[in-house]
Protein backbone atom coordinates (compact mmCIF):
# COMPACT_ATOMS: atom_id res chain seq x y z
CA UNK A 1 0.00 0.00 0.00
CA UNK A 2 1.16 3.29 -0.78
CA UNK A 3 2.52 6.08 1.84
CA UNK A 4 -0.31 8.47 1.31
CA UNK A 5 -3.63 5.85 1.05
CA UNK A 6 -1.89 4.67 4.48
CA UNK A 7 -1.91 8.04 5.70
CA UNK A 8 -5.33 8.77 4.47
CA UNK A 9 -6.88 5.21 6.25
CA UNK A 10 -4.98 6.42 9.39
CA UNK A 11 -6.65 10.15 8.65
CA UNK A 12 -10.26 8.42 8.53
CA UNK A 13 -10.00 6.28 11.15
CA UNK A 14 -8.63 9.20 13.78
CA UNK A 15 -11.43 11.53 12.47
CA UNK A 16 -13.91 8.38 12.66
CA UNK A 17 -12.46 8.01 16.23
CA UNK A 18 -13.26 11.45 17.59
CA UNK A 19 -16.80 11.34 16.80
CA UNK A 20 -17.32 8.60 18.26
CA UNK A 21 -15.21 9.98 21.24
CA UNK A 22 -17.64 12.80 20.87
CA UNK A 23 -20.94 11.13 20.54
CA UNK A 24 -19.86 9.32 23.46
CA UNK A 25 -19.16 12.16 25.62
CA UNK A 26 -21.75 13.61 24.71
CA UNK A 27 -24.42 11.00 25.77
CA UNK A 28 -22.20 10.76 29.62
CA UNK A 29 -22.56 14.51 29.84
CA UNK A 30 -26.34 14.11 28.92
CA UNK A 31 -27.31 11.51 31.13
CA UNK A 32 -24.93 11.05 33.67
CA UNK A 33 -22.34 14.23 34.27
CA UNK A 34 -25.31 16.08 36.43
CA UNK A 35 -25.55 12.79 38.92
CA UNK A 36 -21.99 13.83 40.11
CA UNK A 37 -21.58 16.36 43.23
CA UNK A 38 -20.28 19.80 41.91
CA UNK A 39 -16.40 18.77 42.84
CA UNK A 40 -16.45 15.82 40.88
CA UNK A 41 -17.99 17.02 37.74
CA UNK A 42 -15.90 19.61 37.76
CA UNK A 43 -12.93 17.07 37.72
CA UNK A 44 -14.25 14.83 35.50
CA UNK A 45 -15.66 17.97 32.52
CA UNK A 46 -11.52 18.42 32.29
CA UNK A 47 -11.18 14.65 32.08
CA UNK A 48 -13.39 13.52 30.13
CA UNK A 49 -12.33 15.62 27.03
CA UNK A 50 -9.50 14.29 27.08
CA UNK A 51 -11.24 11.42 25.60
CA UNK A 52 -11.26 13.26 22.11
CA UNK A 53 -7.44 12.38 22.21
CA UNK A 54 -7.96 8.58 22.56
CA UNK A 55 -7.79 7.12 18.91
CA UNK A 56 -5.29 9.89 17.14
CA UNK A 57 -3.12 9.15 20.36
CA UNK A 58 -3.12 5.63 19.84
CA UNK A 59 -2.59 5.78 16.14
CA UNK A 60 0.57 8.20 17.30
CA UNK A 61 1.81 5.24 19.32
CA UNK A 62 1.10 2.41 16.52
CA UNK A 63 3.07 4.62 13.86
CA UNK A 64 5.72 5.43 16.54
CA UNK A 65 5.38 9.54 15.70
CA UNK A 66 5.76 11.93 18.48
CA UNK A 67 4.67 15.50 19.45
CA UNK A 68 7.94 16.47 17.92
CA UNK A 69 7.20 14.96 14.82
CA UNK A 70 3.91 17.19 14.39
CA UNK A 71 5.72 20.39 15.30
CA UNK A 72 6.09 20.75 18.70
CA UNK A 73 9.15 21.49 20.56
CA UNK A 74 10.45 21.97 24.11
CA UNK A 75 12.19 25.65 23.28
CA UNK A 76 8.97 26.68 21.84
CA UNK A 77 6.76 26.13 24.81
CA UNK A 78 4.99 29.54 25.82
CA UNK A 79 5.32 30.59 21.95
CA UNK A 80 3.04 27.26 21.04
CA UNK A 81 0.65 27.88 24.06
CA UNK A 82 0.10 32.08 23.52
CA UNK A 83 -0.47 30.66 19.79
CA UNK A 84 -3.09 28.08 21.22
CA UNK A 85 -4.86 31.01 23.30
CA UNK A 86 -5.36 33.15 20.48
CA UNK A 87 -6.60 30.18 18.27
CA UNK A 88 -9.35 29.04 21.03
CA UNK A 89 -10.33 33.62 21.70
CA UNK A 90 -10.68 33.10 17.81
CA UNK A 91 -12.68 30.31 17.76
CA UNK A 92 -14.94 31.56 20.65
CA UNK A 93 -15.04 34.78 18.60
CA UNK A 94 -15.83 33.35 15.29
CA UNK A 95 -18.64 30.36 17.07
CA UNK A 96 -20.00 32.35 19.70
CA UNK A 97 -19.68 35.73 19.96
CA UNK A 98 -20.49 36.45 16.20
CA UNK A 99 -23.72 34.84 15.65
CA UNK A 100 -25.15 36.33 18.75
CA UNK A 101 -23.93 39.98 17.97
CA UNK A 102 -25.89 38.89 14.13
CA UNK A 103 -29.06 37.52 15.72
CA UNK A 104 -28.79 33.62 16.03
CA UNK A 105 -29.13 33.75 19.66
CA UNK A 106 -30.73 30.73 19.54
CA UNK A 107 -27.81 28.92 17.23
CA UNK A 108 -25.39 29.43 19.68
CA UNK A 109 -27.55 27.33 22.36
CA UNK A 110 -29.82 28.15 25.55
CA UNK A 111 -27.83 31.16 27.29
CA UNK A 112 -29.98 33.75 29.54
CA UNK A 113 -27.14 36.09 28.44
CA UNK A 114 -28.61 39.73 28.16
CA UNK A 115 -24.62 41.30 26.56
CA UNK A 116 -22.61 39.63 24.26
CA UNK A 117 -19.56 40.17 26.18
CA UNK A 118 -21.11 37.74 28.98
Amino acid sequence: MSRTKHSVIQLIIAICGVFAALFGLRLFNLNLLMKFPLPSRMVLMIVTQWALFLVPGILMIVKKESFRDLGFKKEKIPQQILIGVLIACLMSAIFTVLPILLGFKALVGSTSYTQAWK
